[in-house]
């Protein structure tokens, strides 16, 4: 990179100085986010749904490929996008194209099975048939992890899921300590100077940016030699040119990354020179950058806010909203937002990589057609999801460690996007072992609730959500967080509902083909109903709640009934109270 091994001369003449101070560089050990030689960049999977069957199936990179999903192509190779074809075109339509191209289904869940498959009969049951996007997940999972495995560990290491395909690095604290270690008078210096003492320059040699593409600046900004800026882009562009030929060499999958002081830039500049190659942009060249694009391209100008600014003003090119003072943007955005988009446009942007990657969430979904006309046909599908979730957490934890979810909903519209929608939710018993039997008897016991509370058939879209997970190794909670004192406290369904007319109370054997048993343990939140704003907390317990069997079996108080009942027969006996309660109605 520089001939590092002899300090370049110090003088206290200010041509012979760095533009940036001791303070710069000690901030950028620290991932302080207003630090001028802060190091970002974004990795950004090639088309990585069809990278992943292409590498399944072993096709090469040349052979036009498409990811189909039922009628449409959610994917397409840059082999596929080369000979035309669009994302969201027809099987028939691409074939028409592109008749070489290569159409391979999504996996897909199937009533009755118990997990999810590739399978050559997909046309014949797409209406039953959900798509499973769990192999993509999977790959993804893997990758980050091979990802973090190359980066020092923490707390040197910051690396946030920005989606399926996309993570983002600070690299700052990775290149301070490679600048330290081939440039050992930058700890002299940090030692002996004060910290507003400017750096020294780092001297006039040529960068070897080696196969990154480089943004060019104005001309007037590429004059004067390397500063500390350039040289910790080229040590972060090296840093992501190895993680990126390893991801290839191990997995086969390529990536476009890109480097730059922030954020927004660094997510720019990944989708600049696809695929499979980085770009970097240096602090001189990122008004030349950011003067080729639209507003909508900056991450989170591309709804509202970014309308209200095109609108106001009567453009959405970059290059003229410059223009724009800071005054006129603040009287139509508002203080806060104007001054943002004022400093965004012009690359300043200070937001955190926030160490992200592991699962925070977890969605099964399907959209019928026709309606789901009834509770059974639902049932079916709330086997297939449970099935589902089941299987991605039986992943995590073989991934990662043991995490899991606290919080189970349902979320239910019988016309889906155009309403009435309803949502339920209610928490998971720390104590209670995660099955896929459990998480179809949580999801059927809120369906069951929105049935019970008004029309809900025929459906048209159903969904089953698992959220707020936590380290179980963290934890310490247990069964009894979910039983709370009688004194107004109950375990927590929270409810959220557009209004429906024509509320109606059913019988309780409609839902019930069998009563409850020892052999199908249930948790149902119908002893609890409250509307979320309720404010309860519902993992407050006395020490009062429970107590201990003389058989030495831990007992816990029933809040409905106040018996105090072994841990066993927890479940059970709370699904006694639902049937009952739903039988009163």
């Amino acid at each position: 990179m520089l001939d590092s091994e002899v300090p370049p001369p110090h003088s206290s003449a200010e041509g012979d100085c760095s533009r940036f101070t001791y303070r710069d560089l000690r901030d950028l050990s620290r991932f302080v986010t207003t630090c001028p030689l802060r190091v970002i960049a974004l990795i950004d999977f090639d088309a990585f749904y069809a990278q992943c069957e292409s590498v399944r199936l072993g096709i090469p990179n040349e052979q036009p490929l498409a990811v189909l999903q039922f009628k449409n192509c959610i994917a397409l190779n840059y082999a596929a996008k080369a000979a035309g074809l669009k994302r969201g075109v027809g099987p028939e339509d691409a074939k028409k194209q592109c008749p070489s191209v290569i159409i391979q289904h999504v996996a897909t869940w199937r009533e009755g099975d118990s997990t999810w498959a590739y399978r050559p009969d997909v046309k014949q049951d797409m209406e039953t048939d959900k798509a499973a996007l769990d192999p993509y997940r999977l790959q993804s999972r893997k990758a980050f992890d091979l990802i973090k495995s190359m980066l020092p560990g923490p707390p040197v290491q910051k690396v946030e899921k920005a989606s399926i395909d996309e993570v983002f690095l600070d690299l700052s604290a990775q290149v301070y300590a490679r600048l330290i270690d081939e440039y050992p008078y930058l700890a002299t210096g940090l030692q002996q100077n004060h910290l507003d003492s400017r750096l020294p320059l780092p001297g006039t040699s040529v960068l070897d940016w080696k196969d990154a593409k480089l943004i060019a600046a104005d001309v007037d900004a590429e004059q004067g030699v390397p500063d500390w800026d350039d040289i910790v882009l080229c040590v972060g562009s090296d840093i992501v040119a190895q993680v990126r030929q390893q991801v290839y060499t191990l997995m086969k999958y390529s990536c476009s990354a890109g480097i730059a002081g922030n954020k927004v830039v660094a997510k720019l500049a990944a989708g600049h020179n696809k695929p499979n190659q980085q770009t970097v942009v240096r602090r001189r060249a990122v008004s030349a950058f950011l003067s080729e694009y639209k507003l909508s391209k900056i991450r989170g100008l591309g709804g509202k806010l970014g309308n209200k600014v095109v609108t106001s003003f009567g453009t959405e090119q970059i290059a003229e909203l410059l223009d724009i003072t800071l005054k006129q943007l603040q009287s139509v955005l508002g203080a806060g937002s104007g001054s943002w988009v004022f400093n965004v446009i012009r690359g300043i942007e200070y937001s955190e990589v926030v160490e992200r990657t592991q699962l925070q969430s977890m969605l099964a979904q399907k959209t019928f057609a026709p309606k789901a006309e009834d509770l059974a046909q639902a049932e079916k599908w709330l086997t297939i999801f449970a099935g589902d979730l089941m299987g991605r957490l039986e992943e995590q934890d073989a991934a990662s460690s043991s995490r899991r979810p606290r919080v189970i909903a349902l979320h239910h519209a019988i016309n889906g996007r155009y309403g009435p929608k309803h949502s339920k939710q209610m928490h998971i018993p720390t104590g209670a072992r995660i099955t896929q039997q459990l998480l179809f008897d949580l999801s059927r016991s809120l369906l069951v609730q929105i049935s019970l509370e008004g029309p809900a058939f025929p459906c048209l879209e159903l969904s089953v959500s698992l959220s707020n997970f936590e380290d179980v190794s963290s934890g310490n909670s247990s069964l009894r967080n979910f039983f709370i004192p009688s004194a107004g406290k109950e375990v927590v369904v929270t409810s959220h509902a557009q209004p429906v007319a024509g509320k109606r109370k059913r019988e309780v054997s409609e839902y019930f083909a069998r009563p409850p048993s020892s052999n199908k343990k249930t948790l149902s939140g119908a002893n609890g109903v409250v509307d979320s704003g309720a404010g309860e907390d519902a993992d407050s317990l006395p020490a009062e709640a429970s107590s201990t069997s003389d058989s030495g079996q831990e007992l816990y108080c029933c809040p409905k009934c106040k018996k105090k009942i072994p841990s066993t027969g927890v479940l059970e006996h709370l699904d006694w109270h639902v049937a009952k309660e739903l039988q009163d109605c």
